[in-house]
């Protein structure tokens, strides 16, 4: 599914190159002046929606991680001892990690970063594929964990619609 989402994206990003390249424009908005803007009023006033719609979509993005590392961060804390609530983990981990990561001039400074979190997920499709065959996730063998089958249903349903 992620191969597929990252094909499909990586042609919407060629799309817009192709759109920039053919109407000479160096942004979206740019782009969407000129091949919609100009053709009536309405398209005119709409077209802050363009940049409004690609911050607002990275920006909710955005706040979808920081809940989910907020509760990683939380579990782990509680792990170690240290009891912390969602919103102080919520917090700290917004203006001392993501924060400064956001503000980051050149993100050729996150590439190592990035190779290490690749790494990570190798590392965590392995380790499922391993214990897939080995039968920890087959309920029939005394596996505690969900069937894979109810799983991948469950996941082939939620992208139908």
């Amino acid at each position: 599914i992620i191969i597929l989402l990252a094909a499909i994206f990586g042609y919407y990003f060629v799309l817009l190159g192709r759109i920039c390249k053919m109407t000479m424009a160096a942004s979206y908005r740019e782009a969407w002046d000129r091949s919609a803007g100009t053709r009536c009023d309405l398209m005119r006033n709409l077209s802050f929606l363009v940049p409004l719609s690609v911050i607002l979509m990275a920006g909710l993005g955005n706040v979808a991680y920081s809940m989910i590392l907020a509760d990683t961060v939380k579990s782990l804390a509680e792990r170690f001892g240290h009891h912390i609530s969602r919103t102080a983990s919520l917090m700290t981990l917004t203006v001392f990690v993501l924060l400064p990561l956001c503000m980051v001039k050149k993100l050729s400074v996150l590439a190592p970063f990035s190779a290490v979190g690749t790494a990570g997920m190798v590392f965590t499709l392995v380790v499922m594929a391993v214990r897939c065959f080995d039968g920890s996730y087959n309920p029939q063998q005394g596996g505690r964990y969900l069937d894979v089958r109810f799983c991948l249903l469950c996941s082939l349903c939620c992208f139908a619609k």
